[in-house]
């Protein structure tokens, strides 16, 4: 958390100071952020096989920040899409959207339960456990379920009503009922990020945000929000550090990126181009390559290889389908 949090504020810093012309904060320029995103995820979640430790503190608790990120881009860029395409864009909305996200999901889900199977491991009794408690139907999927709910209430606030800011005051609406409901449930993973969703679709309609004195308010906000979570986290528990932390970060992100220009790392781009599938490839690798590799450092090598090998054939596989289904109801 400490060290994200430095490097980020640098670079936020930095990009204010700079007379640098803000990027376009569109799908092609944020791919190389998604990229990051993506590995701040994976090393989430392998950081616990090495003990508990200032490493563990630090890198353990950045997945949530890194998955509201992830949230604050999807809204973003619903809000984007929809001021750019007016009413139309809502055509086929389900068909479009949801099935990118079902397919996959549905497909990675199947090939989980199959090796469960395989290793005798399967029970109808854990899947349905796991569903209640909210992880979703394989490792790390909860995201994908969380993902598609911000999108029915992104369609069902925007679709029959033409006020966009009567929108946004439903999709917080929405949201805030979801976070409590999610609370209630114990689901903490989904009322941890859930927020993130609605705080990207309201900065992508505050078209001029960037150079307003809310604006700076804004950053401001952020960084000691960050700063909060880091004390919270490595000083002294604080109420809801990571919580505020989780949902600053997006806000801090956005500014950063909005002045400093990655798109040219290509490494970056590649990993952003199969984010999504590596989000949804490394949770499977890494339950069942944990449970036959004891070294740490052998895990990660593992799962990362394994991950880069397949996403890109996963990629290939799931968006064929996609075409291929979405054909038969053109």
């Amino acid at each position: 958390m400490l060290i994200a949090t430095m490097i980020l504020i640098l670079t936020l810093i930095y990009g204010q100071l700079s007379l640098h012309e803000d990027m376009p904060f569109n799908l092609a320029y944020t791919i190389p952020l998604r990229g990051i995103l993506a590995v701040m995820v994976m090393a989430c979640h392998i950081v616990p096989y090495f003990g508990v430790g200032y490493m563990f503190t630090d890198f353990g608790v950045m997945g949530a920040p890194s998955v509201s990120c992830f949230f604050f881009l999807s809204g973003y860029g619903l809000m984007v899409s929809l001021q750019n395409k007016g009413i139309v864009y809502f055509d086929n909305f389900f068909m479009k959207r949801l099935s990118k996200l079902l397919i996959p999901v549905l497909i990675i889900t199947l090939i989980y339960w199959g090796i469960l199977a395989l290793v005798g491991d399967f029970s109808w009794h854990l899947i349905g456990k796991r569903l209640v408690a909210g992880y979703g139907t394989s490792p790390k999927s909860w995201f994908i379920f969380a993902l598609l709910t911000c999108y029915v209430t992104f369609f069902v606030a925007f679709r029959w009503i033409k006020n966009i800011k009567y929108g946004l005051v439903l999709v917080w609406l929405f949201t805030l009922v979801l976070m409590l409901c999610t609370s209630v449930l114990h689901w903490s993973l989904w009322t941890l990020s859930l927020v993130s969703f609605p705080m990207g679709v309201s900065v992508a309609f505050v078209k001029k945000i960037n150079s307003t004195f809310f604006c700076r308010t804004l950053i401001t906000a952020a960084i000691l929000c960050c700063l909060y979570g880091c004390y919270g986290c490595h000083i002294h528990s604080l109420p809801g550090w990571w919580f505020v932390a989780s949902n600053a970060m997006p806000l801090a992100v956005y500014f950063a990126f909005r002045k400093i220009d990655i798109s040219g790392v290509c490494s970056l781009s590649w990993l952003g181009n199969y984010s999504f599938e590596i989000y949804l490839l490394h949770g499977v690798v890494l339950y069942f390559a944990a449970e036959y590799i004891g070294n740490p450092w052998i895990l990660l090598v593992t799962m990362v290889v394994i991950v880069l090998i397949l996403a890109p054939i996963y990629s290939n596989w799931t968006k064929m389908l996609v075409s291929k289904i979405s054909g038969l109801f053109v």
